[in-house]
This record gives structure tokens, C-alpha cells and sequence, in this order.
């Protein structure tokens, strides 16, 4: 959904922020953030209210991370394209090295893996008899979110991420820190034409007394909306993720 539709797909929506990947550079979305002279992952802002910065350090052309708001009420969000043509492993190396300066930071990661695991509830048919390559991808994949100890948003049971004409998988996955928790993780099968469905989840940040909601919607996107509680008074924030065309995530924020 990473066209010139997204923008309006999103107020729809009432999203504040988009996580893209595959974003066309034709399209000359508003609002657009994004990395190299290639970008594959970016961000789109549609609230000029929300706090975002941009850790460029951290941004490759397949990888873009933002800090949205600020104090106890932080998360940072990770869109991620693990391109098939190319090997796994630059990519989780790189995304190691944004793991480890985001160290016991609230984290949350939507990636299209471009790869199968039981982990987010691809069916046993589509992990296996894949070939080598497959194979190797998600041994890779799965080792390296055992290692760091993320946690997998995905729901079992949601329809499909990814549907084609060909065919329909899980390739796509919402991963967070254990400072995280998430729920109501849903996959919105009918909401997007992209082949990447709209998946939706809440994000709760803060303690028990100041605890906050995000959800996600993706659909070839990922969208995330959270509820913050400041002092009392509650504030939201959403963001949607597509990865269709090829790709993005909406956050929204409200105070």
C-alpha cells in the first residue's frame, strides 16, 4: 500500500504515522521519511503534533527506526524488509546492532521476513519441503528472535498475512521487547487490496499505573494504534503497517 493511496487509506484510519517497505519513489507520498538513495522502509508522518525522531544511525535502505513520543510514554518502532533475493544473515546482523543500541528500550519490529516459521503460526505445510534456502532462512530467523528473547505478536488462528492469485502465507511478523505488551493482534483480511493484509494490535507502555494501548494494522502494512495514560488523562496511538504494495506501517497518536 506504499502508493499514493496510503495517505488516504490512513486518515481513514485516522493513523498518524505509516511504516513502509517497497515504498514507489513515483508516488511522492507527504510526509515520507526514508534512508539511502534506494529506500525499501521508511515512514510516513501525517500529524504534524507527534514527536518523531529519526535514528539515521540506525536506517539502512531495509531497515528505518523512529522514536515516537517521549519520557515514560516512548516506543520505538522498527520497519524491516528482509528482501528474498537477498541472504538473511546482513540483515539480522543489522538489525542486532539497532537491538543492541535500543537496549532495554521499548521496542516494536514489523518485518515482512519473507520467511516461514511455526513462530507466527505459518501452517507446517508452508516450513517445510521449501528447499535449502528456506530452510536456512528460517532456522536464521528463528534463532536469532529465540536469542534476543523478542516476543511474537502474531495471533494464532488470523487469516493469512500474505495472499495472492498464487497462494496465501504468514511471512509477516510483529515482534516487541519485553517491555512491551501488546494485544488484540487482528489481520484484517478484506480491508486492503494489497497482497499484504492490514494487521491491527494494541501497544500498552508504562506501568500499571500509567499503562498505555497501540494497535497495529497491516496490510502490506502494519498499523499500530496505543493508549497512553498521562497522569490520568488517557492519549492513543495507532499505527498501520502494508506490506502489499510493497509495504508500510501507521501509527497514530493522540493526546
Amino acid at each position: 500500500m506504499a502508493t499514493k493511496e496510503l495517505p488516504a487509506l490512513a486518515r481513514n484510519l485516522d493513523l498518524s504515522v505509516c511504516l513502509v517497505q517497497e515504498q514507489y519513489p513515483a508516488a511522492r507520498l507527504p510526509g515520507l521519511y526514508q534512508h539511502d538513495v534506494a529506500p525499501m522502509a521508511g515512514i510516513i508522518v501525517l500529524r504534524d503534533d507527534l514527536a518523531v525522531l529519526v535514528l539515521r544511525n540506525l536506517c539502512t535502505s531495509h531497515c528505518f527506526v523512529a522514536q515516537l513520543g517521549g519520557g515514560e510514554n516512548t516506543v520505538y518502532v522498527v520497519s524491516a524488509y528482509f528482501q528474498y533475493k537477498d541472504e538473511i544473515a546482513p540483515h539480522l546482523e543489522h538489525l542486532e546492532r539497532v537491538l543492541e543500541a535500543l537496549r532495554g528500550k521499548c521496542v516494536v519490529i514489523g518485518v515482512d521476513t519473507n520467511t516461514h516459521s511455526q513462530l507466527w503460526y505459518s501452517r507446517e505445510d508452508q516450513c517445510e519441503g521449501r528447499g535449502r534456502v528456506a530452510e536456512q532462512r528460517r532456522t536464521a530467523m528463528e534463532s536469532f528472535v529465540l536469542s534476543w528473547g523478542l516476543l511474537v505478536h502474531n495471533v494464532q488462528g488470523q487469516p493469512d498475512t500474505f495472499s495472492s492469485p498464487n497462494g496465501s502465507s504468514n511471512i509477516d511478523a510483529t515482534l516487541g521487547t519485553r517491555g512491551v505488551r501488546i494485544d488484540g493482534w487482528t489481520v484484517h483480511a478484506d480491508l486492503s487490496a494489497s497482497d499484504h493484509r492490514l494487521i491491527t494490535f494494541v501497544i500498552h507502555l508504562g506501568s500499571a499505573s500509567s499503562s498505555g494501548q497501540l494497535h497495529q494494522a497491516r496490510s502490506s502494512e502494519q498499523g499500530m494504534e496505543i493508549r497512553r495514560y498521562y497522569n490520568g488523562s488517557a492519549g492513543s496511538f495507532r499505527e498501520t503497517k502494508d506490506f502489499g504494495l510493497r509495504g508500510g506501517y501507521g501509527c497514530k497518536a493522540e493526546t
